[in-house]
């Protein structure tokens, strides 16, 4: 992790004595390109410089920008509008985008500033912290402090995320100390540091000029870290950002229920409860901050969504869609079966489960490296139309120990061996890195179908925990039965869904009209009971700094 300069008078020295040893280089490029002092002298003018050139303007042209500029080298303002006018000049080309860097990433030198938003939703105080932090990236900013004006910077650009912690890095002092200690703790070399991808999701939602210039920021930043992220990584995590921003939004509305732990390596739990649509909070937040045991969680959720009920008593419960953003541990909790409380039209209580969809999100996937283009990539593959005459886009099977003997594998061909791209994976704890790999050289699977009873609190790391590391955004399990063991022939009837009209991308639909099936019909024999969805759709999310500190959530060599 880099330190963060000091400030002061310290700094002020170490800032001068590095624009003093930069300005002859700069000089000497700058005469490269301009090559004539009557072109020199008519582009600085157009940038508003005006310099006293010699009578006869004699000797070479780079002694005479050198003279110019080894005063003007320290003033920030000068030599961005002398930048400004040779990209208007030279129509932007690579030689003033590397001078420009080149500036902006000299030690104790402020990169160009991010850009002014409109107030939106802040009052005046939000104000001028939010332009005190923007004006001044390095600026020394408390980490509380910090976390305020990111989320308000978020709101007024139209992204609304959740304001209670959107932060956790201690000891940051400043933007750019953050992106390097969030780097450290969560991106190995060739990975895009996870702010800055958070920062290209804003960007692509926001309006020109505001977008721009939100890049602009990035790219200088990205800039000084080239030795260990790659361009190309950017620019893939741009596309992603803007693929995500151009993405239909949703037509449902969303119950969003978040649990995680007080304390790492605790056993008590925190609540928070929310609606969206469209990508966008509606407003109302709740939060519960008792330090719940895994016990009192169902009875401590279904109070918070009791209360966000009369905000959404007027839509049908089909267009209602339950999400809980859970950790690792978390992920086989029987959220379905939790209850909706009575009252108005649905006069006693009911499982979650049968009155909408409901899914089951990760709130640790961004923890680790966090990549939204092979999430994006991936979820993009569930609502492909088939190849030709082809079958749809169809699930992946994941074995483990607790699959029935005898199942049959629905992916396997019916005579002979099964093709290499039709061999189901097997989730072997103690093989997670081969598993990684082999998801990560598959780039096909965008679902995965569970074979074997998954724990209501898992061990981890696991293999779905693997899974959704890689960008494998859906997975469909059941929870074990009565006896702990896998229903038989389970695989196969949940197969069975994707055979239905909705396909992969129908999922959460399909799964809820087996339940409200089964409730009219207790006799039939697949029921939708025990189903989970992980349905984890990476257009929009509303913890996306939230679980950016800490230490690692896993290790296991999962890339």
């Amino acid at each position: 992790m880099s330190v963060a300069l000091p400030i002061g008078p310290e700094r002020e020295v170490l800032a001068e004595r590095a624009r003093v040893q930069w300005c002859p280089d700069f000089a000497a490029e700058l005469a490269r390109r301009l090559e004539s002092a009557d072109r020199a002298q008519l582009l600085l003018a157009r940038a508003g410089i005006e310099v006293d050139w010699p009578a006869d303007r004699g000797g070479p042209l780079g002694a005479l920008l050198y003279r110019a500029f080894q005063h003007r080298v320290h003033r920030p303002d000068v030599m961005r509008r002398l930048f400004d006018a040779l990209e208007r000049e030279y129509d932007a080309p690579p030689w003033v985008t590397e001078l420009r860097h080149g500036y902006d990433a000299l030690p104790g030198s402020d990169p160009a500033p991010l850009p002014t938003v409109a107030a939106g939703l802040l009052d005046a105080d939000e104000r001028r912290d939010l332009d005190a932090l923007l004006a001044d990236p390095r600026c020394p900013t408390d980490p509380a402090q910090l976390c305020e004006v990111l989320w308000a910077a978020a709101s007024s650009l139209g992204l609304l995320v959740a304001k209670d912690g959107l932060l956790a890095a201690e000891q940051a002092a400043s933007v750019t100390a953050l992106v390097d200690d969030l780097d450290a703790r969560n991106s190995p070399d060739t990975r895009v540091p996870p702010l800055l991808v958070f920062l290209e999701h804003l960007a692509a939602r926001a309006e020109d000029p505001v977008g721009d210039e939100l890049r602009v920021w990035i790219d200088t930043v990205a800039h000084r870290r080239t030795g260990r992220m790659p361009a190309a990584r950017l620019t893939a995590e741009r596309d992603a950002a803007t693929s995500a921003a151009e993405a239909p939004a949703p037509p449902y509305t969303s119950c969003l229920v978040r649990a995680e732990r007080c304390d790492p390596g605790g056993d008590r739990y925190r609540l928070a409860a929310w609606l969206y649509r469209g990508g966008r909070c509606l407003g109302v937040k709740l939060q519960d901050d008792t330090p719940h045991p895994v016990e009192a969680i169902p009875a401590a959720a279904e109070v918070l969504i009791a209360r966000l009920q009369p905000f959404v008593q007027h839509l049908d419960l089909e267009s209602l869609l339950f999400e809980f953003l859970l950790p690792w541990e978390a992920l086989g909790w029987p959220v379905d079966e939790w209850n909706l409380r009575g009252g108005g039209e649905m006069p006693a209580p009911r499982p979650i489960g049968r009155c909408g969809p409901v899914v089951v999100r990760s709130l640790d996937r961004l923890r680790d490296g966090w990549s939204t283009a092979q999430w994006l990539a991936r979820w993009e593959r569930l609502g492909e139309p088939p190849a030709g005459d082809g079958p749809p886009p169809g699930p992946h099977w994941l074995h483990g120990d607790g699959t029935p003997d005898g199942e049959t594998e629905p992916d396997r061909p019916a005579d002979g061996p099964p093709e290499p791209e039709c061999e189901p994976l097997v989730a072997d704890a103690s093989a997670l890195p081969a598993l990684a790999g082999r998801l990560a050289s598959r780039k096909d699977i965008s679902c995965l179908f569970l074979t074997y009873p998954y724990p209501c609190l898992p061990v981890v790391p696991d293999a779905l925990q693997c899974a959704i590391q890689e960008g494998v955004p859906a997975a469909v399990w059941w929870r074990p039965g009565p006896d702990g063991a896998a229903p038989p022939g389970r695989p196969r009837r949940v197969a069975d869904l994707v055979a239905l009209d909705g396909g992969l991308a129908g999922l959460p639909g399909t799964v809820l009209a087996l339940r409200q099936q089964a409730a009219q019909c207790p006799e039939e024999a697949h029921d939708g009971t025990g189903i989970a969805v992980l349905w984890d759709n990476p257009g929009w999310h509303p913890e996306r700094l939230r679980r950016l500190g800490g230490p690692r959530a896993h290790q296991g060599g999962m890339r």
